[in-house]
């Protein structure tokens, strides 16, 4: 099941109204949240002709349904409270219009919902494939048919076969339905606001501001978008801009960053002081720090690093950005982020851990 959000808890590069229209030009489908003040039913509807009819013959099915002249008009017959069913789904270009000039739409007609399994798992179900959850309830009705009453359940098959499927919304207030057809008597609708609207994260997800986008070019812990969700490097830089972001100057010991680092990415101890090492803006042993005059033939020289120069960090970068490159566009790797770190000076062990934050997932 694809993730769902709320669309208030988002935050996007454009207004909310961009966002809706944008949703609109894509076709795509917002989600409304079904209050616990309402219950949704399931309807099975066929022909008037067919209903009408009762248990005669059926030779009418053939006739009315090539005849042009015939009332072709659909009428409930038999109906189902749906149990679990969380959202109700629309087509965007149904409540697009009124949610922009109105802030505000009524819910009334929809074609799918997304509910639940006997698991707990959520899961799409549109009207179109809803028939099946009638299949018992007409076996049924079908086995309860006489000895001499085969043309009733024929006539029951044939309506089965006929019918059509329509999602509604029932005042839960309603109490007990005592028959099939009397749940019409209680319909009802949910007015909706732009902040109880959820959207499909993959349909929005180009539209929303990233936590790496809030990372500003001049930080140590930047990220060229073209590298970002390849590596553990995400991770490392989100870390260090949330500590070090507004302080280049803070200090914090470095039992105290690993122990964060451990916590959150699940990092083995020398893994996780290793990247501590990295992140921190300014390492306390000077021999362990990288040397960039020894890599003036990388791109390493052309990153600002004025905000905390000593910060190790772009050196992870810089490796990365080496190794993706050669990956992406030399068929034969010429440099490597190897290289790169073994020429910045970088110890064994730092090595080792730096090789592993850069591999790509």
């Amino acid at each position: 099941m694809r993730k769902i959000q709320k669309l208030s808890d988002l935050q996007f590069k454009c207004s909310q109204e961009e966002v809706l229209h944008y949703l609109h030009r894509g076709d795509k489908s917002i989600l409304v949240k079904v209050p616990p003040n309402r219950q949704v039913w399931c309807a099975l509807k066929a022909p008037n002709k067919l209903i009408e009819r009762g248990y005669g013959r059926c030779r009418f099915f053939a006739e009315g349904i090539r005849d042009p002249e015939v009332d072709k008009s659909l009428s409930v017959f038999k109906t189902l409270k749906l149990e679990h069913v969380f959202y109700i789904e629309i087509k965007s270009n149904v409540v697009v219009d009124n949610l922009i000039i109105d802030d505000v739409f009524i819910v009334k007609d929809f074609e799918s919902i997304i509910m639940s399994d006997d698991g707990g798992s959520l899961f799409k179900l549109s009207s179109a494939k809803a028939r099946s959850l009638f299949e018992g309830s007409i076996d049924r009705d079908k086995r309860k048919c006489g000895l001499y009453e085969e043309n009733k359940a024929v006539h029951i098959s044939i309506l089965f076969f006929m019918s059509v499927c329509e999602f509604f919304l029932v005042e839960k207030s309603a109490g007990v339905i005592l028959n099939d057809t009397s749940v019409l008597d209680f319909l009802s609708s949910i007015e909706v606001g732009r902040d109880s609207v959820f959207v499909y994260f993959e349909d929005v997800k180009s539209l929303i501001v990233e936590e790496l986008d809030k990372i500003p070019f001049e930080s140590p812990y930047f990220i060229p978008p073209e590298l970002r969700g390849l590596t553990d490097v995400d991770n490392l830089a989100l870390i260090g801009n949330r500590i070090f972001g507004d302080n280049f100057t803070k200090c914090i010991k470095t039992k105290e960053l690993k122990g964060i680092i451990e916590k959150e990415l699940g990092f083995s101890n020398s893994k996780a002081e290793s990247a501590a090492f990295f992140l921190v803006s300014k390492p306390h042993h000077n021999a362990m720090k990288g040397k960039s005059e020894s890599c003036e033939q990388y791109k390493y020289s052309e990153i600002p690093n004025d905000l905390a120069p000593d910060c190790q960090f772009p050196y992870l970068v810089e490796a990365l950005r080496i190794d993706h490159a050669s990956t992406k566009c030399e068929k034969r790797k010429k440099l490597s982020g190897r290289d790169f770190l073994c020429g910045a000076g970088f110890s064994f062990e730092k090595l080792d851990h730096a090789l592993m934050f850069i591999k790509e997932k």
